[in-house]
């Protein structure tokens, strides 16, 4: 027969089992939908005037507009 203590002790498991998927569950839906967008890098181009993004290990990159080539924005 299951006392008291193993029941408190049983509850309390499965609660914190279940905070413990939850946190790994949205950390793994935070990096699958966000990361794409944290790891860009935003240009600005110093002929045309348009801000666009490029992969995050370009030092320059391309404007799509005028094709001038351009370096990071830092802020």
């Amino acid at each position: 027969m299951l006392t008291l203590n193993w029941i408190f002790f049983v509850c309390i498991g499965g609660v914190l089992l279940l905070f413990a998927f939850l946190c790994c569950y949205y950390d793994w839906q935070n990096n699958k939908f966000y990361q794409r967008g944290r790891s860009r890098f935003l240009f600005y181009c110093i002929k045309c005037g348009n801000v666009y993004s490029g992969a995050k290990d370009d030092k320059e990159s391309d404007c799509p507009g005028c094709g001038y080539r351009n370096l990071k924005l830092r802020f």
